[in-house]
């Protein structure tokens, strides 16, 4: 028996992705302020998803069932106002009271389904979609949605995600808040940590150390996320797009720009200034080579084993060989 392909109401499938800490909710917030999109939203169920699948837990037919369900669902709730976040902190909430209001008005309209279809269709409606982590189900989501996705991926130098990482892995990872699917390995030398779903493999391959503490656990993480980062970006897709951060924070219009018209094509909307104040846009990095090196000598003077350490080290060397000196 297949599980039968459902109608799409959806006309793309967008995803903003990226590693902790790399500057993805900057670069959703940029675009959030555009108004090119209904809403732009974070669905844990959805990521969830792709690392099941990535593990094989869940099959590629039931994988673009949930997906495209969860997509479209989201654009018909979000169209008559329904599980609307009204919370003005949030990045998914409204951004201020006239949005708040204008969200309100739409739970008392009524509507009818057919009509409704019609004219979500004929308005191309997209909703993109945060993720995190995910580079690794990027080629199943090219096979998926093929012309159709459009997967931007915000990537940012190893050193520069060390302490928000480590934060992650020493005391979120246990927390009863923390909703990221996690794996037991039963490696003893891990100090009965789950771990990210995206290091399985690499884990492994240090199985025979003693007593991986926080420190090392957090540079295999980034070490292994930005070495597939890099091997993914090497495989230059069109419906798949690599910002260095770096770019983002120094060059937020033409990043923007580029997002807006060339590789999403929308034409019909004309683009909101920036708030630069806001994000604190552009930044000044002239001095960021000094700065990574004093978190290099700050890592490398901790406890940690040294084929780990050279494990990291390459992750740099390889992004640096990989996004340095590049616009996208």
């Amino acid at each position: 028996m297949k599980i039968a392909k459902k109608k799409d109401l959806a006309y793309r499938t967008i995803f903003v992705d990226g590693f902790w800490g790399s500057g993805k909710s900057l670069l959703f917030g940029l675009m959030n302020d555009q108004k090119i999109f209904p809403r732009i939203i974070i669905d844990q169920t959805i990521e969830d998803c792709f690392q099941l699948n990535n593990i094989g837990k869940i099959e590629r037919d039931a994988l673009r069932f949930i997906i495209e369900n969860r997509r479209d669902l989201h654009i018909f709730n979000n169209k008559v106002g329904r599980h609307l976040n009204i919370r003005i902190s949030d990045d998914t909430g409204p951004e201020n009271i006239y949005d708040f209001f204008k969200s309100i008005i739409k739970s008392f309209k009524k509507y009818k389904s057919n009509e409704l279809e019609k004219e979500i269709i004929k308005s191309n409606e997209s909703i993109p979609i945060m993720l995190h982590c995910c580079v690794n189900s990027s080629p199943v989501m090219s096979e998926i949605w093929q012309e159709k996705l459009r997967y931007l991926h915000v990537c940012r130098n190893p050193l520069e995600v060390y302490e928000h990482t480590f934060n992650y892995v020493n005391n979120l990872f246990s927390s009863a808040l923390s909703y990221e699917l996690k794996l037991d390995t039963n490696q003893k030398n891990i100090n009965g940590r789950n771990l990210p779903s995206f290091i399985y493999k690499s884990i492994e391959q240090f199985s025979n150390k003693s007593n991986l503490n926080a420190v090392e656990i957090s540079l295999i993480c980034i070490a292994d996320y930005t070495k597939n980062t890099c091997l993914k970006y090497i495989e230059k897709c069109n419906n798949k797009l690599f910002i260095n951060f770096e770019n983002l924070i120094v060059d937020p219009e033409g990043c923007l720009n580029y997002i807006i018209f060339d590789f999403l094509n929308i034409k019909s909307k004309s683009k909101t200034s920036i708030n630069y104040k806001k994000y604190n846009l552009p930044r000044d990095i002239s001095n960021s080579k000094e700065l990574n090196q004093i978190l290099f000598n700050k890592i490398k003077n901790k406890v940690i084993d040294k084929d780990i350490f050279s494990f990291f080290e390459e992750s740099i060397e390889m992004f640096e060989e990989t996004f340095m000196c590049k616009s996208f």
